[in-house]
């Protein structure tokens, strides 16, 4: 078998390197877009009462509902869930890089929470999965490939 393959004159190639060096760079496109993809899967989680990527968040007790008068689990004001769904909100955690992105709340019943103090069951408010991760080294992997398209 003979083949013969042309990739373009060498400058051509270079061209195409040095615009997947710039992307690599400067990955704010697709950091963003995992930002934005981190807030949905928030609003999914509490949706869910807690159930994703294996396991929900444990049930209120039947004493915490009628004191609260409803078994929605982790709201109560709705401020813990607007700092996990609301971009913008003020106890949002957001800081989006280059190369990465911060994310989370200040809200103190995210902690209290997350670690089950005070006598509360652990519920973790930030869930994100293996195939979150998956997902978005995805992205990430085609956003540096689309540097490199001829």
């Amino acid at each position: 078998m003979f083949s013969i393959s042309d990739h373009g004159t060498a400058e051509g190639v270079a061209k195409r390197l040095e615009s997947h060096a710039l992307r690599a760079n400067d990955m704010l496109p697709v950091m963003t877009r995992i930002a934005s993809n981190m807030f949905e899967i928030e609003e999914s989680l509490f949706h869910s009462g807690g159930r994703r990527g294996g396991g929900s968040w444990k049930k209120l007790a039947d004493s915490t509902i009628k004191k609260k008068g409803s078994s929605e689990i982790l709201v109560q004001t709705g401020e813990l869930k607007a700092s996990l769904t609301e971009p913008g909100h003020r106890n949002n955690i957001l800081e989006i890089g280059t190369h990465d992105v911060i994310f989370g709340s200040s809200d103190p019943f995210a902690y209290i929470h997350t670690v089950g103090a005070g006598g509360l069951p652990k519920r973790p408010v930030i869930k994100f999965a293996r195939f979150d991760h998956a997902r978005w080294n995805r992205w990430i992997a085609e956003f540096l490939m689309d540097g490199l398209k001829i």
